[in-house]
């Protein structure tokens, strides 16, 4: 009697079989769950305004992990001195194990970032809103040069920022000509909604419009009809339309709302600022309003 097979058991080839199939499901479904984790993320925060975009970002989360499957598989099969199909099941599931990992860490962040992070204000409590030439943020530039030479961002951004030192830095709707209202109050407060949707804008106060209704006219003035849009839609989630002076009460209620519903409002005053329309218009509205924007420079 032959005891071999007694004395060193091997397994079937049907457990092998069985084997690494198993990891490759369990790597496809960690990947699968944690792409549609971020899609859906970026879906909501971002919506269909950028297709191009999208259409890299899936060519990229597909590709790149097919392509380190395959890496993987190679290698391991050359460290077994003979590449076979088993080999790379091993390295796309190894592959798509790490990617599913690594987007559910990536939307973690999201919303760990979303939910803890807080506007860039100034000191004096004016929104900074990052980007453009510094010489133009600190206020060295002349309003006129401005007119002449900025681009739309520097433009907005440093008659903003000389409204400012006019004023010092203090932001209430009733101090501003009227031209200089549509600037700061929009402005400022699409700083604000940037970096943390309509809930950030409900926490604070503008002086002398405690329901925001002049910001969201001032809007309207500069052309930008879906950021006015947003601002009404926020409005209705208050009972009845009121909206509370005191912050915290109004913050509270806001934040009773439908979350997804409050997410939908941001993303709507967010595609102003994506698509550049925001800058463009309040750019437009400087350049028509020009003359009402010159005593802006100090005299000599």
């Amino acid at each position: 009697m032959d005891t071999s097979t007694l004395d060193d058991p091997k397994p079937s080839s049907h457990s092998v079989r069985q084997g690494r199939p198993l990891r490759l499901r369990t790597g496809l479904c960690s990947y699968i769950f944690g792409l549609c984790l971020i899609w859906g993320d970026r879906f909501i925060y971002f919506g269909f305004s950028h297709p191009k975009t999208y259409l890299w970002v899936v060519l990229f989360f597909v590709g790149v992990p097919i392509a380190s499957g395959l890496l993987v598989g190679l290698v391991i099969g050359l460290f077994r001195h003979s590449v076979h199909l088993k080999c790379l099941q091993r390295g796309f599931a190894w592959s798509f194990t790490v990617f599913g990992l690594v987007l559910v860490c990536l939307t973690m962040s999201f919303w760990v970032e979303r939910l803890f992070r807080a506007p860039a204000v100034r000191s004096n409590g004016v929104a900074i809103v990052e980007g453009g030439d510094q010489n133009v943020q600190n206020g060295k530039t002349s309003f006129e040069r401005l007119l002449q030479t900025a681009n739309d961002f520097d433009l907005v951004n440093g008659t903003f920022v000389r409204i400012g030192d006019r004023y010092g830095h203090r932001i209430a709707a009733s101090q501003y000509t009227a031209e200089e209202r549509v600037i700061m109050l929009v402005w400022h407060s699409s700083g604000i909604i940037d970096n943390g949707g309509f809930e950030y804008l409900f926490s604070g106060d503008f002086e002398d419009d405690p329901e925001f209704r002049i910001t969201a006219e001032a809007y309207n003035t500069a052309g930008l009809a879906r950021g006015y849009e947003a601002f009404k839609e926020a409005f209705t989630l208050f009972p009845n339309g009121q909206i509370p002076h005191d912050s915290e009460v109004r913050i509270r209620q806001y934040r009773l709302a439908n979350e997804s519903v409050r997410e939908a409002i941001n993303t709507k005053h967010w595609k102003d600022g994506w698509e550049g329309l925001r800058e463009k218009n309040l750019a437009q509205y400087i350049r028509q309003n020009a003359h009402k924007f010159r005593n802006l420079d100090p005299r000599e």
